[in-house]
Parts: C-alpha cells; sequence; structure tokens
C-alpha cells in the first residue's frame, strides 16, 4: 500500500489525481471536480481547517461540502471552508438541527472548552461562529455529477443512524466516514447500531473501489474490511458471554477485558495501531472515551436481545456526548 504525501504538509495524501485526503482529527478530504472541489466532512479544529480551505484553494473554491455523520468532529469546522452549499442524509441534518451542533453558542462553549487540537491549544472558535446546517437533504440515495465526476452518496447506518457513504465511481475511491475506521479499536456505537454496521461493511464490500477513506485513519484497500468485520464479531462473542453470565455494561466495562481490545482483535491485519488514533485525537477528548465506552457496550446488549432485522426506534441522538456534561469518569485507569 502506497500513496504520496504532499511535501507542504506530510498529513495531506494525494491519494489519486482528483482526491485529496487530510489525515487531521477527522479524516477529511476533497475531489477536484475542475471548477472547485467537493469537500467530504472538515477538521475540528480552526488551525486545521483555515489549512485546510488553503489547500483547497488551490483547485478553485468549494463547490459543496458533504456531512457524513452529525458528530461535532465531522462538522463544526465547516464555517471555515466557505461552501457553496451543504449536503447531509435528511437524517443526520434532523440531529445536528434538534441535537448536538443545532446552536453557534453550543459550539463555541463546548469546542473551547475541550475539543482544541492538541497541536494547536490556542485554537478557539471565534465570536462571530455560526453552525452550517445543511442545505441540501436526502432520504437514502443523492447522486451528483460534477465536473465529468460522479458520486453517489447512500445511508449507511451503523456508527450513527444517518451516516452516509460517498461513493466516487470513476475516481475509484469511497469516503466511508465511521463506518469502517481502520484502529485496533473497538466499533464505536454511542450513536449507532452493530446489527447495523455489519450490514454496511457488507454494502461496502461490494463497491468496486481501489480505496476507502475512513473518517479517522490513513486510506485503506478492501482486505481491512474483513478485519473490521472480525473485530466487530469478536467484541459481539464476547459481550453475549458475559452477559449469559449475568453481567452488568458497567462490569463488563471495568472487568471484561474490551477495553482495551484483546489480542486477537489487537492482531487482525491490516490494522493501523490504536496509537495512531490518538495521536491525532485531542487530549480532552480521550477523557470521553469511558461515555462513549459504556454506551458502545449497552448498544451491543441491546442487539443481542433483538433480531437483527428488527427496526430500531425512531429516535435522535439527542445527546451524541459531545454536546452537554460528561459522564464521571471513574477512578480504575483500565481503559483504552
Amino acid at each position: 500500500m502506497s500513496f504520496r504525501h504532499n511535501v507542504d504538509d506530510h498529513r495531506i495524501i494525494e491519494l489519486t489525481e482528483n482526491v485529496h485526503v487530510f489525515e487531521s482529527f477527522p479524516t477529511t478530504a476533497m475531489i477536484d471536480i475542475g471548477d472547485g472541489v467537493v469537500a467530504i466532512d472538515s477538521p475540528m479544529s480552526p488551525t486545521n481547517s483555515t489549512k485546510w480551505r488553503e489547500h483547497m484553494r488551490r483547485f478553485g473554491p468549494v463547490r459543496h461540502l458533504i456531512y457524513t455523520e452529525h458528530h461535532a468532529d465531522h462538522t463544526v469546522g465547516g464555517y471555515y471552508l466557505q461552501p457553496e452549499s451543504v449536503i447531509a442524509s435528511e437524517l443526520t441534518a434532523a440531529e445536528l438541527g434538534r441535537g448536538s451542533a443545532g446552536t453557534a453558542d453550543q459550539v463555541l462553549k463546548v469546542f473551547n472548552a475541550w475539543a482544541r487540537d492538541p497541536s494547536h491549544p490556542s485554537d478557539r472558535m471565534p465570536g462571530n461562529y455560526e453552525f452550517l446546517l445543511p442545505s441540501i437533504t436526502f432520504s437514502e440515495r443523492m447522486t451528483l455529477k460534477v465536473g465529468g465526476q460522479r458520486l453517489v452518496l447512500f445511508l449507511a447506518p451503523g456508527h450513527t443512524r444517518g451516516q452516509t457513504i460517498v461513493h466516487a465511481p470513476d475516481a475509484r475511491v469511497a469516503f466511508v466516514a465511521d463506518a469502517a475506521m481502520p484502529f485496533q479499536l473497538i466499533p464505536v456505537w454511542h450513536s449507532g447500531d452493530p446489527w447495523d454496521s455489519l450490514k454496511s461493511l457488507a454494502l461496502l464490500e461490494m463497491l468496486d473501489v481501489d480505496w476507502f477513506v475512513p473518517g479517522h485513519g490513513r486510506p485503506f484497500k478492501r482486505e481491512v474490511l474483513h478485519s473490521i468485520r472480525t473485530t466487530i464479531l469478536l467484541f459481539m462473542d464476547r459481550v453475549r458471554e458475559l452477559r449469559a453470565a449475568g453481567w452488568t455494561p458497567e462490569r463488563m466495562l471495568e472487568e471484561g477485558g474490551l477495553f482495551p481490545p484483546p489480542a486477537e482483535i489487537v492482531d487482525q491485519p491490516g490494522l493501523q495501531p490504536a496509537s495512531d488514533f490518538f495521536a491525532t485525537t485531542p487530549k480532552a477528548q480521550v477523557g470521553i472515551q469511558h461515555g462513549m465506552q459504556i454506551k458502545t457496550i449497552r448498544a451491543a446488549c441491546d442487539a443481542i436481545d433483538r433480531h437483527p432485522m428488527t427496526p430500531q426506534p425512531d429516535r435522535l441522538d439527542l445527546n451524541p456526548l459531545w454536546s452537554g456534561p460528561q459522564p464521571a469518569r471513574p477512578a480504575s485507569p483500565r481503559h483504552g
């Protein structure tokens, strides 16, 4: 596996002639459409967002910004990219408007408190910050034809209910957000569902592409999807075993050896070291991992208790952890 890094910033990966990837927090991307670009998500840091905007402007204005999900790390930097339009699924738009990043005041308060990038400690949102809500939405599937590039957007729930995959068939790249993250970490379901994650992985394997670009981590090849699926199945097996023994989710977190993941997960081929993930993660965000982990275990328990094809309740993710008070972190240091 090889790709070329930009000479001015090694975090910028020139994946193909038309696709560039910025390995920030989160991993974002752009597609050159000839008279501008289409951006996939935005960096969370104002400094990184501004740097990324300036790189994209070498190819023209940001014609469209696509939000792949409603979580703050993928959306709050959109303000700095100055897109002409913002596209998201209807579910993502609903969750943004009602639950997570619906107001600029909320974003400012939370971001300035804990979400700054560790490499930019002076990062702060300006007082005139505006959160950009989607101006174009779709329900299940949408096709854009821009500058000779076809982009197919489709729902692939799992990490979130409204998660969007962006398939660029002409560039032979799929932008998969947090549907598939190539780290030696357990998938995160604090806003989603394990069974949906497995179904979405099957959809990704059907795409005829050369590269998958995740929401966190470096671009990867198709074989890594198998390792990601295996980590999910091993995790679910362990939760099922502990649940049968009468363990609560809280005990599973503290004593079940789920976090950090056991060797059979860490050793799956093709996965990136977990240290790579935390190297780009704002330190204060690492502090909310406990809350994300307990919600992930509860989602796994709920999934085990129902049939995989049972529809999920139609509920919005009104507290995706970053937008309000966080659960107290236990004194025990046993968390990954």
